[in-house]
């Protein structure tokens, strides 16, 4: 390529970024396809354009075709959550014509759930079925490492070094008996077997305490969709608890996603100690229950309150993650001195997106 070549195609570019008021001395051929480019970018970009998808439902439908087609699917999923955030277009969502032009993704499945008391009656069934492709999605890149976890760790009891066949835990035991390694056999001579115990009580009981305020409603959708594939699997009792300044017990929903999402009431104050004083009051078994609290640790409250009662559950037995976001990307906002005061008392607080939680899950079950 001729550097005037390259100098011309650099000139397009920053024509295409800049928009159509940065024309240049020279002339600047756009082929077609950036012509529809630059027209579906001023649409939303350019302040004396933009009105036109406010106003006009068939010039929204079709911005939104054409950013499908002439985008790749990160960059049309950053577009078309723009274009609702920007233009507040959020009620014309739910027709049909501009319904089956969306790509679900976290942040329409969110608007959604927020529009969710203006949904027309005749569009609710195109709607869950949205939601529930979305949550498909998602299940799909976690459920096997999910039942993987359960299914190795939930019979699991205190370390032997007399295992049962099924239960040796084979890469320990491997590691341990490299030094009996035989060079002429080219073999690992096994002097000792490392495993577990099989259990003899019930199965662990999981429970999902997920702060349902607006700066967590990302991270709340992920933990209804993870609870929903836990409760089908047989080998760990789930139990999802949401909250604002009020608790809700969701368990009984979890046998279906869409109707779990679309109880859950979103926005209000933040009453952790609250909670915990629920999940106290409820819990059969402290030493063979699993806390994961799914919050920022922001509370209305008082953080001394949060702490007191979170030591007490581990006192007596139960084993607690503070998850602080399970957003996927951007940086994530959190009540800093509590969550440091957590860590220090031996509750682990992070961030984990959907599909790092089952090997957060596996960690905590194997403490």
């Amino acid at each position: 390529m001729t550097d005037s070549v390259q100098d011309t195609e650099l000139v397009r570019k920053w024509r295409l970024i800049l928009g159509p008021e940065a024309e240049t001395t020279d002339e600047v051929e756009l082929d077609e396809n950036a012509k529809k480019t630059d027209r579906t970018l001023s649409l939303l970009f350019d302040q004396t354009e933009n009105d036109l998808l406010k106003r006009s439902r068939p010039q929204l439908n079709e911005w939104l075709r054409d950013i499908r087609e002439l985008f790749p699917k990160n960059q049309t999923l950053f577009l078309q959550k723009e274009a609702i955030e920007k233009m507040q277009i959020g009620s014309l969502l739910f027709e049909k014509e501009v319904f089956d032009s969306l790509t679900p993704d976290i942040d329409l499945i969110r608007t959604i759930l927020e529009l969710k008391d203006q949904i027309p009656p005749d569009r609710m069934d195109d709607i869950h079925s949205l939601v529930r492709q979305y949550a498909a999605e998602i299940e799909d890149k976690i459920h096997w490492a999910l039942q993987n976890t359960l299914n190795h760790l939930s019979n699991k009891g205190n370390p032997t070094t007399f295992p049962r066949k099924q239960d040796i835990d084979w890469p320990k035991t491997i590691k341990r008996n490299l030094r009996h390694y035989q060079s002429d056999l080219q073999s690992i001579i096994i002097k000792n077997k490392y495993g577990y115990e099989r259990k003899r009580q019930g199965f662990p009981n999981l429970i999902l305490a997920v702060d349902s305020s607006g700066s967590m409603m990302e991270s709340m959708i992920y933990s209804a969709i993870i609870a929903s594939i836990m409760a089908h699997i047989r080998t760990i009792e789930t139990r999802l608890i949401v909250f604002d300044h009020e608790v809700a017990d969701l368990s009984d929903h979890l046998d279906d996603i869409v109707n779990l999402l679309f109880h859950i009431h979103l926005g209000g104050g933040t009453n952790i100690r609250k909670t915990l004083r629920y999940i106290h009051e409820n819990i059969k078994n402290p030493d063979d229950t699993y806390l994961f609290l799914i919050s920022d640790l922001y509370d209305n409250r008082t953080d001394e309150g949060v702490y007191d009662k979170m030591r007490e559950l581990q006192k007596e037995g139960v084993k607690i993650h503070c998850i602080l976001s399970m957003q996927n990307e951007g940086k994530i906002r959190y009540n800093k001195p509590l969550a440091a005061q957590l860590t220090h008392a031996g509750i682990p607080c992070y961030s984990s997106s959907p599909d790092q939680f089952p090997e957060a899950l596996k960690k905590a079950l194997e403490r």
